[in-house]
């Protein structure tokens, strides 16, 4: 499921009225965008002021960080594990650093639950050892876990995955080479299983060949470009997964959203070298 929340997280970075949203709460917002914003802005702000600015965002600290606290769904399903073992020739450092990083990791992307850390000596004998580990979780487990509302909701938890794929990469492709026709873009994102492999979207050379393949593609490309706009534009409403037509989403801007993403693509770049 955490799959269908990565693909949210990216619609938002691709929608017209999130990113008058961003452009808003960070003084940028021009004359021009003051016409251009949505009767409904209101409720994009809000969206926005709980997700945040997802253009300087990485979907995992993210998702840790801020996206569990809002879809009240941990990532996995929280379970015993064992951490470290403690001997007399190990270092003190290195089981400390493996505590650290079941915090960091498993523990935050289970969604912090209430967790016990035992101590337990492995000198003494089996059947003591389950009845004194029994009698800790006795007195610490509560028989009523609790379970956060979530403030966000997926309104369709089984959906097509391919579909929202494709969606994201045409609207991705589409700003990334805002000035190409838009079968190419079509036959890149793989708009059609039966046209997009018919034609070469670096082709220099149009032929009669593919003409029909090429008018097919493009009205195709449209289509999907609308729809996955208008999923994007849902979603910056606290509304994911729909393609249900919006009365006041804003319309894809490929001039926009090619600088937008240039912007992204370098920062991204820059906060994974850190990690490296």
């Amino acid at each position: 499921m955490q799959v269908l929340y990565q693909y949210w997280f990216e619609y938002l970075r691709l929608s017209p009225s999130y990113e008058l949203a961003r452009l808003h709460r960070t003084g940028k917002l021009s004359a021009l965008d003051r016409q251009r914003l949505p009767k409904d802005f209101d409720q994009v702000l809000r969206v926005f002021d709980d997700f945040g600015n997802l253009q300087q965002k990485l979907f995992k600290p993210w998702w840790i960080n801020t996206g569990l606290a809002l879809m009240g769904t941990p990532t996995k399903r929280p379970s015993p594990k064992s951490i470290s073992k403690l001997t007399s020739n190990k270092e003190v450092k290195s089981v400390l650093e493996n505590v650290e990083k079941y915090i960091r990791n498993d523990w935050a992307e289970t969604g912090e639950p209430d967790t016990l850390l035992i101590a337990v000596p492995l000198n003494i004998k089996r059947s003591r050892l389950i009845t004194e580990i029994t009698q800790i979780l006795s007195n610490s487990i509560s028989n009523k876990p609790t379970q956060s509302k979530a403030q966000y909701q997926l309104i369709q938890k089984k959906t097509h995955l391919q579909t929202l794929k494709i969606g994201i990469k045409t609207l991705w492709l589409r700003a990334l080479h805002n000035e190409s026709e838009l079968w190419r873009i079509g036959a890149e994102a793989q708009v059609s299983k039966t046209y997009s492999n018919e034609v070469d979207p670096k082709a220099t050379k149009k032929t009669t060949l593919t003409s029909q393949a090429r008018q097919t593609l493009t009205i195709v490309t449209s289509r999907a470009l609308l729809n996955a706009n208008m999923v994007a534009e849902n979603a910056a409403r606290g509304i994911f997964p729909s393609n249900a037509k919006h009365p006041y989403a804003v319309k894809f801007n490929a001039d926009e959203f090619h600088q937008v993403l240039a912007k992204q693509t370098a920062w991204a770049k820059r906060e994974k070298a850190k990690y490296r």
